[in-house]
């Protein structure tokens, strides 16, 4: 049987669609009757023997794209449209269990010679059930990213480095202050608007981790807002690379941490007023934790003691307590600092000249909401001519209540010397 030069064209092309995953459709619209190939029946759960009609064709789609699909066919049927049919739709089979699938299906009419009357209608129907897939995938993806958009105060942009562009989310209107002109700039626009101190840093900063190979980038600089002030800014960033290597996307958040900065700030300002404050008070002082271990002392402290921290952290300070008094020190703090109670001792400690000067301690407690102690504070002040103007003053009285005691028993003797005169001359001559 000889075969005709188009018939071997056509059963060619029908060869190289089939294996493309290709199926093809041929409506005669006037007789109704329709032809499928085996990759059409495959997708709708027929045998490849088996016949169809295009009623059967809508019976095998979704219920909500039946009416949508016979709607598309016959505009593309009708002699006054284009004749032309293009549209995607569910496929949920003709047999029991099959799995849903998408289908993009395209084809043309032809019309006779009068333009009255579609005659043929054929055309293709490729699977797409992947593509669509993808698809949902990326909007669930977009849609989560917009809804995280909303949700966080990061201005997030995503810098397309092929054609030098950033993409903003709408937190760059909240948090910086600019309007909608600023969700898709060039990336000088944002090299701009880093404060003039910075930004050279931070620009080659990140041109580093681009051209270098690296991954990931964060830096802190300072950003001008919309109303003129600078945003204290915290901005990491992802570089995302093709197979080469070659970096095509960075996507990054910005982060507003002036208030954090602010606070940071001023704590570290009270820190200073703190240290400067402790270090120039006139007695030595201390904090420890609550079981007594010390982890801070005065400028002061060091100035008497000749010590550091290293040396006397802990209970280091047993070191400059003088042998004969540190046995009663130790106990009585060991009983003082569970006790959680104010106290106070004296005695004395050496200092750097190996002169030793009496103070007296006093500690308190610092207790968190629960009222738990979470460590002491104590102070200890030099007493030492204190004690030696007392030591004087007891001399003193000691010595006064000598003299004075002296002086009653001369006064005694002479006031009994001055009885015995008188008594003799009240007494008068003795008789002859």
């Amino acid at each position: 049987m000889a075969f005709s030069e188009e018939s071997i064209h056509y059963e060619r092309l029908q060869t190289a669609v089939d294996a493309a995953g290709v199926g093809t459709w041929d409506l005669n619209p006037v007789s109704g009757e329709l032809v499928w190939s085996a990759r059409c029946k495959e997708l709708f759960g027929l045998p490849a023997t088996d016949t169809i009609t295009y009623e059967d064709f809508l019976r095998g789609l979704h219920p909500d794209d039946r009416a949508p699909i016979d709607a598309a066919v016959q505009r593309a049927l009708a002699p006054t449209g284009s004749g032309l049919f293009d549209t995607e739709y569910r496929i949920i089979g003709l047999q029991e269990n099959l799995p849903l699938r998408w289908a993009r299906a395209t084809g043309r009419a032809f019309f006779n010679a009068e333009h009255t009357q579609a005659v043929r209608f054929i055309g293709t129907i490729t699977d797409v059930t992947s593509k669509r897939q993808q698809q949902e995938v990326l909007r669930q993806s977009e849609e989560r990213y917009a809804l995280a958009s909303l949700a966080t105060n990061d201005a997030i942009w995503d810098w397309n480095l092929v054609d030098n562009t950033i993409k903003w989310n709408p937190a760059v209107q909240r948090v910086l202050g600019y309007g909608a002109d600023a969700s898709n700039t060039a990336a000088h626009w944002w090299y701009d608007h880093i404060h003039a101190e910075d930004r050279d840093r931070v620009v080659d900063g990140i041109h580093a981790v681009i051209d270098g190979g690296q991954t990931d980038w964060h830096d802190d600089y300072r950003f001008l807002k919309a109303d003129g002030s600078y945003a204290q800014i915290m901005d990491r960033g992802h570089v995302a690379r093709n197979d080469e290597g070659q970096a095509m996307r960075m996507i990054g958040a910005m982060q507003d941490v002036t208030q954090q900065h602010e606070a940071k700030a001023a704590l570290r300002r009270r820190e200073a007023d703190f240290i400067a404050m402790a270090d120039n008070v006139a007695q030595l002082s201390w904090m420890a934790e609550a079981d007594g271990y010390i982890t801070w002392y005065n400028q002061r402290w060091y100035d008497f003691t000749g010590t550091t921290l290293e040396e006397m952290k802990g209970w280091g300070w047993e070191k400059v307590h003088h042998p004969d008094h540190i046995k009663q020190v130790a106990a009585f703090v060991q009983k003082a600092w569970p006790a959680g109670e104010p106290w106070e001792l004296t005695f004395p400690l050496r200092s750097k000249e190996g002169l030793y000067r009496w103070f007296l301690t006093r500690a308190v407690p610092i207790r968190n909401d629960q009222g738990e102690v979470e460590r002491w504070f104590g102070t200890n002040t030099d007493v030492t001519d204190m004690r030696e103007l007392q030591n004087q003053l007891e001399r003193s009285y000691q010595d006064l209540e000598v003299k004075v005691t002296f002086r009653t028993l001369q006064l005694e003797r002479e006031v009994q010397e001055l009885r015995a005169q008188l008594a003799a001359t009240t007494a008068g001559p003795k008789p002859v």
